[in-house]
This record gives C-alpha cells, sequence and structure tokens, in this order.
C-alpha cells in the first residue's frame, strides 16, 4: 500500500521507456518512491524486464512490481507475456488492480487514458491475485493471460456496477 501523503509505503518497482517522455515519467516516479526500469517493448524492454527479475528477486529489497499489462503500444486491453514471465521466474503473485475516477478526462489517445478530474474519487479495485508456477511453459502463457484479462474485466463490470466512469 502507498499512500499519496507517504506515510506508508513499500517500494515498487515499475517500467518508464527510454524516452524523452519516458524521462519525466521516470522522474514522476521517481519522486513518489517508485524504481522505475528503464525500456519498453520497443526499446531496451528485455532489459528492463531482467532487472526487475533481478531486483524482484533479492529478498532484501522487497520490493513489488506495478505494471500495466498491455505495453506501451497495445492493443488496449491486450494482457502481454512480460508479466507472466515475471511473475514465473519471481514467484510474485499477479494482482490485478483498477482504480476508477467518478470524473475523468479521457485521452485521445490508444488506450483512452484516463486523468481523473480535480476533486474527484478515485475508487480502487483488487482481483484475486494470480499465481504463475515456475515450471509454466511458454504455451500455458496464454492461459495466465487470459486470467489475468478476466479478473481485470471483473473489475471493470464492478466500476460499472457502481456507475463509475471507464
Amino acid at each position: 500500500f502507498t499512500s499519496i501523503q507517504g506515510r506508508f509505503h513499500i517500494p515498487h518497482i515499475t517500467m518508464a521507456s527510454r524516452s524523452k517522455d519516458g524521462e519525466i515519467i521516470a522522474q514522476v516516479l521517481e519522486r513518489f518512491h517508485y524504481m522505475p526500469a528503464r525500456g519498453s517493448s520497443s526499446r531496451g524492454g528485455k532489459e528492463a524486464m531482467k532487472e526487475m527479475i533481478v531486483l524482484l528477486r533479492n529478498p532484501s529489497l522487497k520490493l513489488s512490481a506495478a505494471l500495466t499489462v498491455d505495453g506501451p503500444r497495445g492493443p488496449a486491453f491486450e494482457v502481454k507475456g512480460g508479466i507472466i514471465q515475471i511473475a514465473k521466474q519471481t514467484s510474485t503473485p499477479i494482482l490485478p488492480f483498477a482504480g476508477i475516477a467518478t470524473r475523468a478526462w479521457k485521452l485521445r489517445s490508444w488506450d483512452g487514458f484516463l486523468i481523473p478530474k480535480p476533486f474527484s474519487t478515485v475508487h480502487l479495485f483488487t482481483g484475486n491475485p494470480i499465481q504463475v508456477p515456475s515450471d509454466t511453459t511458454e504455451e500455458q502463457f496464454e492461459k495466465f493471460q487470459m486470467l489475468v484479462k478476466n479478473e481485470l474485466n471483473a473489475l471493470e463490470q464492478q466500476a460499472q456496477h457502481l456507475g463509475l466512469v471507464l
């Protein structure tokens, strides 16, 4: 749990691209005590994933990872294999998570990114943890990708049931 006020903090590692925009994002992440691994699916992604795996395996760091599952280029809401690979190699369960604002601006981007409007309430939803066994084969990745996608879809349905913006 990471509070905005910083009273409680469990460090997280996440990914930010190596682009100029990624540098800005990385600086913001660091300000909020996230540890950015630099790379994306188009440039340096394998190195960033390896860095995340090494850091997550280090028990003295006690890190969690925070990742979007659809990558920087999409398609939107399609779970990529990287999150499954990280979970497999680190024995870290995947915890599907969604933050949905009562009022938000929707960007005209490939993913329809939402920015909460001032004074809106952001509701947080978590799904069931998904453990990826270390002996999972690449052929079985699709099964786990579908499990993650289904959990995220269930969170969206919960938000829609409450009448929240999507």
